[in-house]
């Protein structure tokens, strides 16, 4: 794993800062008194450069480059997918800013690239993408995808992913 190893030091100072001003850091697993997973809007702020849901609000940093758009929430995840659809074909990963972008769930049925992804740095996030709509939920995995136990659907946290305008985010072209 890469993780923000190979970010450029100016970058590892911003999330440094970003992370020693919050005191958001991501939940063990959140569940209801039921033992239920947590599921909750993810509004993603692009202006403000926020991730707010009903627990919790983040400041983001754009870690986007020519290829891939990027958003980090420091020390709960990165939302990050290519801005060509073109890049996934024949693909299982992209590279990013904050790790590589892989490939663990296909969703065929939707069209591709729809499926499951995870950045390398956040390996218990799993990323939903649909082709018509963009990114469009994170889930926290118990197991990660490389881990035999991996099930996309056993999650402690659900977060359904919009922009502040109510539009998806990451739609590739």
């Amino acid at each position: 794993m890469r993780g923000f190893q190979h970010l450029p030091l100016t970058w590892l100072a911003a999330l440094g800062l970003l992370c020693a001003g919050c005191a958001t850091t991501a939940p063990s697993g959140v569940t209801d008194a039921a033992g239920r997973s947590v599921s909750e809007a993810l509004v993603i702020n692009l202006a403000a450069g926020t991730a707010t849901t009903a627990r919790w609000t983040a400041e983001t940093v754009d870690c986007s480059d020519q290829d891939v758009l990027c958003l980090a929430i420091p020390n709960r995840m990165a939302l990050a997918f290519p801005r060509s659809c073109g890049a996934l074909i024949g693909a299982t990963r992209v590279s990013t800013r904050v790790g590589d972008l892989i490939e663990v769930a296909p969703a065929p049925h939707l069209a591709p690239p729809s499926g499951g992804y995870v950045v390398s740095a956040f390996p218990n996030v799993l990323l939903l993408y649909n082709i018509n709509v963009g990114l469009t939920e994170a889930r926290v995995v118990r197991h990660p995808p490389s881990d035999p136990d991996f099930d996309p659907n056993d999650h402690s946290e659900r977060y359904f992913i919009r922009t502040s305008t109510g539009e998806g985010i990451f739609k590739c072209s």
